[in-house]
């Protein structure tokens, strides 16, 4: 069962027991439409055997697990292969109780809050440490449900035990499993964080928390200083060409170069009097095959789906 029919399914429920925010509508819209026709369809034509397929195309929503799902891995991969020879330990800042409910009224706000809020700890703590004593990278990822599936925001940064100090043309590794104590940084995270919704003139409710929930905890290496990542053999073997596709590029024209196996492709698309754009490729040594898409901007055209050569 799909995820897709899972929300047509309880969609009339979910609607009269809550109220959804317009990003939730758009979200879950988009996850039942995809690749149901109602986004359009591509017809694929071959003009030698008469082969014709209806594909549908996709929402390319950022939750829709259908779109998403080769495109977390991707970027997963990417990752792996940006580790760096250091320590490295995830830091988690958490909301409290009481600015939740002003995180879900306002989420553009004070996500982008939050995300400032905690680099801007990390680096100040980064400058100040002593082994440290510069800059440091990042990488953030914002949570806004627990696993239980209630409203629960935070945000988990992988941080490498690695700064750079540009005007000393420094660069220093901290070594051993710890890295800043979590109350001092919730401290200062709460500070800076208030400080910001008071700038953005938000509610802030009166009943406060004194102390707010920051974690920080080893995770692991990352790679020798004399291996290779194995993220970057394993993302360039997956990005290996086996079949013929144009480029993103919008019309009226585009013109994109791909090399499958033992074939150079080259894809050219124009409007016609009739609405519709055709893309034609001519591999070597094959016959030609035309495929018939309806004129959209910013719409990657699939080729050579039959097997007629």
């Amino acid at each position: 069962m799909r995820l897709a029919d899972i929300v047509t399914a309880g969609m009339p429920a979910l609607c009269q027991q809550y109220t959804l925010n317009r990003y939730q509508q758009r979200a879950l819209s988009a996850i039942t439409d995809c690749r149901t026709g109602a986004l359009g369809s591509t017809v694929m034509h071959c003009l030698d055997c008469d082969t014709r397929q209806i594909r549908h195309r996709s929402c390319s929503h950022r939750s829709c697990p259908q779109c998403q799902h080769h495109s977390n891995g991707a970027w997963f991969e990417r990752q792996r292969g940006k580790r760096l020879p250091a320590n490295y330990f995830m830091v988690t800042f958490t909301l409290p109780a009481q600015i939740r409910p002003l995180a879900y009224a306002n989420p553009k706000q004070v996500y982008n809050a939050l995300f400032q809020t905690a680099l801007s700890t990390l680096s100040t703590f980064a400058h100040n440490h002593p082994q440290l004593q510069g800059q440091i990278g990042a990488c953030a990822v914002l949570h806004t449900h627990a696993r239980k599936l209630n409203y629960h925001p935070h945000v988990h940064v992988i941080v490498p035990a690695i700064a750079v100090n540009p005007a000393r043309k420094q660069f220093r590794r901290l070594k051993g499993d710890y890295l800043f104590k979590g109350s001092n940084l919730a401290e200062v995270f709460r500070a800076r964080m208030l400080e910001q919704l008071n700038q953005m003139k938000l509610d802030i409710p009166a009943a406060m928390p004194a102390q707010w929930n920051v974690n920080c905890v080893f995770v692991g290496k990352g790679c020798r200083p004399s291996s290779t990542c194995p993220g970057i053999s394993t993302a360039a073997s997956s990005a290996s060409v086996t079949s013929c596709t144009t480029i993103r590029t919008p019309l009226p024209s585009a013109i994109g170069r791909r090399t499958a196996a033992s074939s150079d492709c080259k894809h050219y698309r124009s409007p016609t009097s009739s609405g519709v754009s055709s893309c034609r490729c001519f591999p070597k040594a094959s016959a030609a095959c035309a495929t018939m898409v309806s004129c959209m901007p910013m719409r990657a055209v699939g080729c050579c789906f039959c097997n007629c050569s």
